[in-house]
């Protein structure tokens, strides 16, 4: 019969087996993380794209507000102080050429200032840090004498021959004179420029002029200093197209040119704005700004690589693990690791694959069950008559048959008709359990009915019985199916003590259920069987029929309980037998 129960379980549970991966061919394009990563991507990009935008915007109206505002008022400061100077320069020149002594000196034949008060007025006005000295001219134009002040350098100062006015170089006419230059340095000679003046002369004879020889760099200084920041560098722009830098040096203006106010014809201040100091931190603020914008996006699309193939991964196992099952495989399971959804879904599948195969597993066993009974039937009701019609032919015999030797063997051969009528009828009892009538049952009254039964099996073999614990306690179950389950239980107890022991029953109460625990002091249980022992047909004796704990075990499931055995070779067994309690006892 063990045989027919191995059959049937592999018959339904039989299976090819599954390939070793189950490969997910799933689009990237479709994949849950590619999607779930675009949407984040999108809700991260598109803020910090407009933020960009926006930020290009601000900074762009800022750089014009700020240069704008800045350059303005520089602008109009260096405007300011190189009209001041030129005013000064101007005033110079107005009283000079007013001043009496030089108008005489201008009406005589002679230019030359050699002395009196005349050349004394024009030393003493000479001697001026932004002037090289003040010059006088005929009126042909002609450099007639030149009045050093202490910054006279080189020609005509320190010898040597100069016509400023005779050479090719810009003329602009002003309300309070002529501007002559400038006067690139050359030769030795420094960068300058004149300020002219014609002076009155007698009779029709042609104007003489008299000149101020002005530095061009003190002109220039009064530009102020460029931005120390490199934002705008101020120059001097005069006829020409020539431009000065603040130390009156030639210069190549770049950027853009911010120009004044006319301060002379032709002659203006202005400014070279290079924006690139302004703009640079904006740039990178900006480029900073784009570059977390695309390592965002890569480390996105980096989390969607790792998190993809991870979920490949794991979703390729419950597949797996799914077509395992629907092949038969029962026993596959899933990795629960985690805390994840995907561990919540490994859960619930495992659970699935758990009451599957308890299901099937039950299923099984009614079929077995049924086909089982119909077997123990047709089998009992062939051999049970025979038996009977042996054990009536033995008792005869017994009762005619004088011979000892005779009587001995018909004696054991009626006790062998007797087990095997007893074995017969376990079997019948497994195969076709009479259903339960459960009821009130106190565990006391039938630990007292079962000592009586097997007092004298006890007293025969040595052995003591000691009952303990709540023996009072209220079941809710079959009576006769508890006292058959523990009277098997005591038998296997009684077979596993040869030479004597104890056997102690404990009853106690659990949770919804009372506890009977059935001990023994025998010689206990080979690991290696301790999980089949309550198969039908297991035995650890050799004359044993194997039926007696799997008997024990349907009859306290079908109560609704439970049946469960430890032991340990060489230290003895123990049943724990879980029956419902009477809740009304209870209460």
């Amino acid at each position: 019969m063990r045989g027919f129960h191995e059959t049937s379980l592999a018959a339904v549970a039989a299976a090819p087996p599954a390939e070793s991966a189950v490969a997910i061919r799933v689009p990237w394009l479709s994949h849950i993380a590619v999607r779930s990563a675009a949407v984040l991507v999108v809700a991260t990009l598109l803020p910090l794209l407009v933020v960009i935008a926006a930020y290009d915007r601000y900074a762009t109206s800022l750089l014009d507000i700020v240069s704008g505002a800045r350059i303005e008022q520089r602008l109009a400061i260096s405007h300011g102080r190189v009209a001041g100077f030129l005013e000064a320069r101007f005033a110079q020149l107005d009283t000079l050429a007013t001043h009496p002594d030089v108008t005489s000196l201008a009406r005589s034949a002679s230019l030359t200032a050699r002395g009196g008060g005349v050349r004394a007025l024009l030393e003493y006005e000479a001697d001026n840090p932004d002037l090289y000295g003040v010059l006088l001219f005929d009126g042909s134009g002609s450099l007639v004498d030149a009045i050093p002040s202490q910054a006279a350098a080189g020609v005509p100062y320190w010898g040597g021959r100069w016509q400023p006015l005779k050479e090719e170089v810009p003329r602009s006419d002003a309300p309070r004179g002529r501007v002559v230059g400038p006067f690139l340095p050359a030769d030795g000679r420094p960068g300058s420029l004149l300020l002219v003046r014609q002076l009155p002369t007698a009779g029709g004879m042609p104007a003489a002029a008299i000149a101020l020889h002005v530095r061009l760099s003190s002109l220039t200084e009064a530009l102020g200093q460029e931005d120390a920041r490199g934002l705008f560098k101020p120059l001097m722009l005069t006829p020409g197209g020539l431009a000065f830098s603040p130390i009156g040096r030639p210069e190549r203006p770049t950027g853009n040119i911010m120009e004044g106010p006319e301060l002379l014809p032709g002659w203006r201040v202005a400014l070279a704005v290079e924006t690139r100091p302004i703009v640079r931190p904006l740039s990178t603020i900006r480029e900073a700004l784009l570059g977390a914008a695309v390592a965002v996006a890569a480390l996105v699309a980096g989390v969607v690589v790792v998190l993809g193939s991870r979920l490949n991964r794991r979703i390729g196992r419950l597949v797996e693990s799914s077509a395992a099952l629907a092949e038969g495989r029962l026993d596959s399971r899933v990795s629960d690791d985690g805390r994840d959804e995907l561990t919540v879904l490994a859960r619930a599948f495992n659970r699935m694959a758990a009451r599957q195969r308890d299901t099937l597993n039950a299923a099984v066993e009614a079929e077995k069950m049924a086909v089982l009974g119909r077997f123990a039937s047709s089998f009992a009701h062939e051999v049970k008559n025979p038996l009977a019609a042996m054990k009536t032919t033995v008792q005869g015999l017994l009762a005619r048959n004088a011979n000892e030797e005779h009587r001995r063997l018909l004696e054991g051969m009626d006790d062998e008709i007797d087990r095997l009528d007893g074995s017969l009828r376990d079997f019948l009892v497994y195969a076709r359990p009479a259903p339960a009538s459960p009821r009130r049952v106190v565990v006391e009254e039938v630990l007292a009915r079962c000592e009586t039964l097997i007092s004298h099996q006890l007293k025969d073999a040595g052995i003591k019985y000691v009952a303990l614990g709540e023996t009072n306690l209220a079941l809710r179950t079959d009576i006769v199916h508890l006292q058959q389950i523990l009277m098997n239980l005591i038998a296997n107890a009684i077979d596993a003590m040869p030479d004597g022991g104890r056997i102690t029953l404990r009853v106690r109460r659990s949770i919804g259920s009372g506890i009977i625990e059935v001990s023994d002091t025998g010689h206990g249980i080979p690991e290696a069987m301790i999980d089949h022992v309550m198969e039908p047909f297991v035995s650890t004796r050799k004359d044993g029929a194997g039926l007696g704990l799997a008997i024990s075990r349907q009859l306290a499931e079908i109560n609704g309980g439970k049946l469960a055995i430890a032991s340990e070779a060489g230290q003895g067994t123990t049943v724990t037998l879980s029956l419902p309690r009477d809740e009304e006892a209870c209460s």
